[in-house]
């Protein structure tokens, strides 16, 4: 069995805000191999790492990084930018970088690769094309399409996402998926099994299924908001464990 990666899912955070330095410092400690971690851009053009699009219900994309930053004060938490956290993380960690918007793929892969070689990160995004848009200009990065289940918002997609996820794959040129834990329930894994890379699964905190697909040759990553036990169970497997108590 190939070893599965452990992705800390905006850091360890579980055990500390999502998407601040102290979230991923803790994720280096539970021994990690991976920090998943958003990627957004205030009015004033710094990239910073935030999941929601909004702070205080103030959209991120209007405010200047001072005006975000004092949100993130006020709520409290520090608001983290792209730049710091590759330089915090480099020569520890590897980082997926999540695009959660279009129009900016390429300066965070400018920013990224200025930092990282290409083997310490990727790049993914529900968007098919920011994934397309990567893939064109930056063949060398890994990147990867996030796939789950929303069908008020994307109906059709959701539908193709569960009974046709290679032609997902095939059409933006994605190096590989990453379906949500939803998605894995309606027998996903056995419909690409065979025909495409080794998947990521997200988010992961059910110690069942973070076994079970640790065990999985089709699943080469766990996404997860508590490394640590995925880190213990990753451990009972490579040493030969059959099974474990929930």
């Amino acid at each position: 069995m190939n070893p599965t990666l452990i992705i800390a899912h905006r850091g360890a955070s579980a055990y500390a805000h999502e998407n601040t330095l102290e979230a991923f410092r803790i994720a280096i400690e539970m021994n990690a191999d991976m920090i998943e971690t958003d990627v957004r851009k205030t009015s004033d053009g710094v990239m910073v790492l935030h999941h929601d699009d909004h702070i205080e219900n103030k959209l991120i994309r209007e405010l200047t990084f001072i005006e975000a930053s004092g949100a993130a004060l006020d709520r409290g938490y520090i608001l983290p930018t792209l730049e710091e956290t590759l330089q915090f993380v480099l020569g520890k960690i590897k980082l997926d970088l999540e695009l959660k918007e279009e129009g900016y793929e390429l300066e965070v892969a400018k920013v990224a690769a200025k930092y990282l070689v290409p083997e310490d990160f990727i790049l993914t995004s529900f968007s098919e094309s920011s994934v397309m848009t990567i893939k064109e200009h930056h063949p060398e990065i890994i990147c990867g399409l996030l796939m789950n289940l929303s069908f008020r918002k994307r109906p059709r997609l959701s539908v193709e996402s569960v009974l046709f996820p290679l032609r997902r794959k095939k059409r933006t040129g994605a190096d590989f998926l990453l379906p949500h834990w939803d998605i894995i329930k309606l027998g996903f894994l056995n419909r690409v099994r065979g025909k495409t890379e080794p998947v990521f699964v997200w988010t992961v905190n059910d110690r069942r299924m973070i076994w079970d697909l640790l065990n999985d040759d089709m699943v080469s990553g766990v996404v997860t908001d508590r490394p640590d036990v995925a880190d213990f169970f990753k451990q009972m497997a490579e040493k030969g464990h059959r099974g474990v108590r929930t």
